[in-house]
């Protein structure tokens, strides 16, 4: 029934139209018993030759269709793997940023601590630098108190 050629059912066509009043149905029956039972078969192969021929354009629209539609999954699974490879990597560089941000907020604190304990070394230095002024002054005072010491004794 798939074998059926456009010709075949043209001339089928042809012969039922032709002599149309022999082979309608009541009429093939009082001929023939057998002869209406094949020509009710002929008829629904004529049908059944109609409705394969709409029906093979969109059998073949289907086939076409379900291959770019599995094109379409194999790119979605691989878009998904690479998008899952992504975010993966996002997340690991999201863990490193924090971590290098946590790093430079402990190096920031230890740089204000270093800041502060230099600047309070300055003005140590600079505070001890009077006070050398004022040792090296006793320092004199004290060596002539010492010279004098002994003579002040007696």
């Amino acid at each position: 029934k798939d074998q059926i050629k456009a010709g075949q059912v043209k001339k089928i066509r042809d012969l039922l139209n032709k002599e149309k009043e022999t082979f309608e149905g009541e009429n093939m029956k009082a001929v023939s018993k057998a002869g209406y039972g094949l020509l009710q078969w002929v008829l629904a192969m004529v049908k059944y030759y109609d409705v394969a021929k709409g029906v093979e354009p969109k059998r073949k629209l289907v086939a076409d269709l379900q291959q770019q539609k599995e094109l379409a999954e194999e790119n979605l699974a691989k878009i998904n793997k690479e998008l899952g490879e992504l975010a993966e990597q996002l997340d690991k560089l999201n863990i490193d940023q924090a971590e290098q941000s946590a790093t430079l907020q402990s190096l920031k604190e230890e740089a204000e601590t270093m800041t502060r304990r230099l600047n309070a070394a300055s003005q140590l230095i600079g505070g001890l630098g009077s006070e050398r002024k004022r040792w090296t002054e006793d320092l004199k005072v004290m060596d002539e108190v010492k010279k004098r010491l002994v003579g002040d004794c007696l």
